[in-house]
């Protein structure tokens, strides 16, 4: 997940991990990082779509044969996962997303 997220550009690293890690809302995100709320909708958007690209592997010719190429969506459209509690990636306690080398 670290390195998937190294990849993404800084914008969409910083919205994704400071909307979903440290679980700020999007106003928070939008003045932590000086842009507008809707800059922070679609960065984020954009940036766990990118993630989602880089973390499933890729379907071979007949898997498309058997089946849809679309991956099914686990939660309607425009609707955000919001994680709560600790997990090994993302701590509980808020810590610094530099320091964790979430953002250079």
């Amino acid at each position: 997940m670290r390195e998937a997220l190294a990849r993404l550009p800084l914008r969409k690293r910083a919205c994704v991990v400071l909307r979903h890690a440290f679980d700020l809302s999007e106003r928070e995100t939008a003045r932590a990082l000086g842009i507008s709320v809707g800059t922070v909708k679609s960065q984020t958007s954009r940036g766990i779509a990118e993630l989602e690209r880089m973390l499933t592997p890729a379907r071979t010719g007949s898997d498309r044969a058997h089946g849809s190429t679309r991956t099914p969506r686990t939660e309607p459209a425009g609707r955000s996962v919001r994680r709560r509690g600790a997990s090994a990636e993302f701590p509980e306690e808020p810590h610094d997303p530099v320091s964790l080398g979430y953002l250079p």
